[in-house]
């Protein structure tokens, strides 16, 4: 069974408990402002390009993000960082989608620094994080390649235990479909490493770390949609068939049209499941956010190269990159199956109310 944007949506709030307000506050509307200016000044298509080639002209790109505070967003203002919440971080990672930001900005600042300051004695690691001297990248079977891994990048291993390995030399590299992920695996680590939470509370905070890398991962892939939704709808307005824009036929209208509501369709199924992050339904109402997001990039990339025409296909337009980031983020952290079980399984075992009663009536 598929469930469409309207069903998640049903779903959502039929198990809503409490109203919840996640409308941005002017904080994190300023921040978003701060790193979409900065993003799109500094990530660039042409500099995505030059990245896929290679080389030493290449600029650092994670010095940046530590100029503006982005790896210690949800770090507490006493480990160094700006102790900002996950809706908001959940903006930023959207406008990193924008771009196809190759850093692991989700992995290191989403997931990684939040969980090292909620651990006792571990406030002065995320305090290095915030800073920028040392990256620490989580590790999961639900997110099994580190991205971007330098061998000077301490791993954190999530489980039943958690555990700080050093570092990552020695580990193949991975390819992968994406030209601007630069992966390993990280079950060839073999044990060692210092044991840094174990029993109940190691399993609470890899809950919870795997619901921020769910959460942001689906707000990236908003991004990435609405990304390539604007390239589309920008070459739509300038390429000519029959003496006309190709924009101005409503096939493509449509076309862009559709995508354009599956988009606003799952932005606030994404925005709900990060500002309900640990509530006791959040499980659930991520899974709901991923599976949203996942449809809604899949179908932006689908509708994009439709309207690029056979030029979508080749290296020579930039779309490829858009496409083949969302494809890539479309497994981690849980697939849509992974996702989708969950919700079957809250329907199925939890007596849920659904349709327009449950979604449309006043819970007030």
């Amino acid at each position: 069974m598929k469930y469409s944007a309207t069903s998640l949506l049903s779903v959502a709030s039929a198990c809503r408990g409490p109203d919840v307000q996640f409308s941005p506050t002017q904080d994190q509307l300023e921040l978003r402002e701060a790193a979409r200016n900065y993003l799109r000044a500094s990530c660039t298509a042409k500099y995505l390009t030059r990245r896929v080639a290679g080389g030493p002209e290449v600029a650092d790109g994670w010095s940046g993000l530590v100029e503006m505070g982005l790896p210690g967003y949800l770090v507490s203002t006493t480990a160094g960082g700006l102790g900002m919440d996950a809706p908001g971080f959940a903006l930023v990672a959207e406008e990193s989608g924008y771009v196809a930001l190759p850093e692991p900005l989700i992995e290191v600042a989403g997931v990684a620094a939040p969980l090292l300051d909620q651990l006792a004695g571990q406030q002065a690691l995320a305090a290095e994080v915030c800073t920028g001297r040392v990256r620490v990248i989580p590790a999961h079977p639900l997110n099994p390649f580190f991205n971007q891994a330098d061998p000077t990048d301490p791993v954190l291993l999530l489980g039943d235990e958690i555990r700080l390995v050093e570092p990552l030399s020695g580990l193949a590299g991975l390819d992968s479909i994406d030209p601007l992920r630069n992966l390993r695996r990280f079950d060839a680590i073999q044990g060692g490493g210092a044991v840094l939470a174990r029993g109940d509370e190691a399993v609470a905070l890899t809950q919870s770390a795997i619901q921020r890398g769910a959460v942001f991962t689906a707000a990236e892939l908003l991004g990435l949609s609405a990304a390539m939704i604007d390239k589309a709808t920008a070459y739509a307005g300038e390429r000519k068939q029959f003496g006309k824009v190709i924009g101005s036929y409503q096939a493509i209208k449509h076309h862009l049209a559709n995508a354009f509501v599956r988009l606003e369709f799952a932005r606030p199924v994404v925005y709900r499941a990060a500002a309900c992050l640990g509530q006791d339904a959040a499980d659930l109402w991520v899974a709901q956010a991923k599976i949203a997001a996942i449809d809604t990039a899949i179908e932006a990339a689908e509708i994009a190269i439709q309207v690029h025409g056979a030029m979508g296909y080749t290296f020579e337009v930039e779309l490829h990159l858009w496409m083949k980031r969302a494809w890539a983020l479309a497994g981690l952290w849980g697939d849509r199956n992974h996702h989708l079980a969950r919700v079957e399984n809250a329907l199925l075992s939890k007596n849920l109310a659904t349709g327009p009663a449950a979604t449309f009536c006043n819970h007030g």
